[in-house]
């Protein structure tokens, strides 16, 4: 019975953590490790400009979303992602595609990645997309969730036969 009280605190604690850290900034930066896909979403303001350098030399040009980069002011090298997209053209959320290798962590995307741009003006002054106003999120891998699942199934086993 503890067991099971426990468990449902922290799975409770788990997902409002989750959901409290990808909702403290305006934009979210998703990466996919299971496909290397990475996205951009802004639910409260319209991005026009957004960049990104990698250190490493990490982005694949050629694995591009079509149509999401357009010149001659767009461009996607190994080591820089840059979109223009002012005026009527800002943006929301926009998929540029599997531009990343897969297998990469958190920690991994932070270190490597530099990433700056602008929002819509919305009278604050602060129209900077920076690290202030910026999340990096790591979508979970299936196996991960799969190993939390089965974890809980297995103390909800132990408390049916005490």
């Amino acid at each position: 019975m503890r067991i099971a009280r426990y468990t449902a605190f922290a799975v409770a604690a788990l997902i409002f953590a989750s959901s409290s850290i990808v909702n403290a900034s305006p934009v979210s930066v998703i990466y996919d490790p299971a496909s290397g896909n990475l996205s951009l979403d802004s639910p409260s303001r319209s991005v026009t400009t957004f960049e990104a350098k990698s250190a490493g030399n990490l982005f694949i040009p050629a694995n591009v979303a079509p149509g999401v980069i357009a010149p001659p002011f767009d461009l996607i090298t190994p080591a820089k992602l840059f979109k223009l997209s002012a005026g009527a053209g800002a943006y929301n959320s926009i998929d540029f595609g599997n531009v990343l290798p897969g297998g990469l962590g958190g920690d991994a995307i932070a270190a490597d990645m530099s990433i700056s741009g602008s929002l819509t003006p919305d009278g604050s002054g602060n129209n900077a997309l920076d690290a202030g106003g910026l999340d990096i999120v790591v979508v979970p891998e299936p196996s991960s969730i799969l190993l939390v699942g089965f974890g809980l199934m297995a103390l909800l086993g132990l408390r049916r036969r005490s």
